[in-house]
């Protein structure tokens, strides 16, 4: 990170485990490779099946969370 001593100990190591948990590639919800990348704040897209999804910062979308946002988009065109 290049702060030296600066900030303290625990806001480094957060900051350093969150940025290592953005930057690997994740399993992907729909295709189940380990192929999703995020692109920016936000939006993750799998290099395998191309999909493109929004979610969380830090990590990618769950299938649980996935069939809420669906279950959520459901009810409200009914």
């Amino acid at each position: 990170m290049g702060t030296g001593s600066r900030y303290g100990r625990k806001i480094r190591n957060e900051t350093q485990r969150l940025s290592t948990q953005y930057k690997n590639f994740h399993k992907c919800p729909y295709c189940n490779a380990v192929g999703m990348k995020r692109v920016f704040q936000g939006v993750w897209r799998c290099k395998y099946c191309g999909v493109e999804t929004s979610g969380a910062s830090y990590a990618p979308p769950t299938i649980r969370r996935l069939r809420k946002l669906q279950q959520q988009a459901g009810d409200t065109h009914d």
